[in-house]
């Protein structure tokens, strides 16, 4: 579970993307070439330019053979993280009074006996005792629209319809407009005369130098 408040991070595709490669750094094993995302369509955090940008880069540099993200039709979405969602509001609705950060940070890490949830700070720490919680990461948001902004087409055709796309090592980006068949439509994101694959070296220093 990746919290922040707003006065520290927005709700947009920069938190998105940070939190999401902290966890595939984190917990992908070399014995993993594919990976599968559902999520919503919200634009300004899920359905825009930047998320297939990175996602591309990831296929590019070898990180996985084979990317699929998915935005499930409204009204179909409930997912296992619903549930997790679900565990955290049942364990909030018996206590009558939140005083600060803290509380939600031990209600989070208390709501579920069984694999309980890890949680990651985003940005800047919700403690005002440092030493209360000594395992948490802090990760920080990196500016991946501005690191991409120059390189990509100011928009994907299409976007809005789009249910799937699939990316590749050895392929351009596929999307199609349904929940299952093929794939059948080309997303050309990048300008002509910029290259998809970049080094992780390269983008992590030029990102962090973007940090918010």
């Amino acid at each position: 579970m990746y919290l922040y408040t707003e006065n520290f991070a927005t709700k947009g595709s920069n938190e998105v993307i940070s939190c999401l490669n902290h966890y595939i750094n984190t917990h992908k094993t070399a014995e993993q070439s594919s990976l599968t995302i559902f999520c919503d369509n919200c634009f300004s955090q899920n359905k825009n330019r930047f998320m297939p940008a990175y996602l591309d880069s990831l296929c590019a540099k070898r990180m996985f053979a084979e990317i699929k993200i998915q935005y499930p039709i409204l009204g179909h979405t409930i997912m296992p993280i619903d549930r997790c969602f679900a565990s955290i509001e049942k364990r909030r609705l018996k206590t009558e009074t939140i005083h600060n950060p803290e509380y939600y940070v031990k209600l989070i890490k208390e709501s579920r006996k069984e694999n309980p949830f890890e949680v990651v700070f985003v940005q800047h720490s919700l403690l005002s005792n440092p030493n209360l919680y000594t395992d948490i990461e802090i990760i920080p948001v990196l500016d991946y629209k501005d690191f991409y902004v120059n390189r990509l087409k100011p928009q994907v055709p299409g976007i809005s319809k789009i249910r799937s796309v699939l990316f590749s090592h050895i392929s351009k980006p596929m999307s199609r407009d349904t929940m299952t068949g093929d794939y059948t439509t080309m997303i050309a994101l990048y300008k002509i005369g910029n290259a998809t694959s970049i080094s992780r070296t390269q983008t992590r220093r030029r990102m962090l130098r973007f940090r918010c």
